[in-house]
C-alpha cells in the first residue's frame, strides 16, 4: 500500500485477514482501526516456515528414494 500522505510504501497484511484465522492477533486501536501484533504473528510465521521445511525435507527423500 503506498500512504499519499507521507509519500512511503507502508508494507503490512490486512487485519481482517488475519483476524479470521487469528483473532486474538488483530485490535482495535483508539481511532477503530483494525491492527495486528506483529510480535506475535511473526512467532506463528516461524512455526509454519519450520513446518514447511520438514515438509520439503520429507519430500526431497521421498524423491531420492524413487530415484
Amino acid at each position: 500500500n503506498f500512504d499519499n500522505k507521507n509519500d512511503k510504501l507502508n508494507i503490512g497484511t490486512s487485519a481482517q485477514e488475519i483476524e479470521k484465522l487469528y483473532p486474538e492477533l488483530v485490535s482495535k486501536n483508539e481511532d477503530d482501526v483494525l491492527t495486528v501484533d506483529y510480535a506475535k504473528l511473526s512467532v506463528i510465521c516461524l512455526a509454519a516456515i519450520k513446518e514447511l521445511n520438514k515438509k520439503i525435507n520429507d519430500l526431497t527423500n521421498i524423491i531420492n528414494n524413487i530415484k
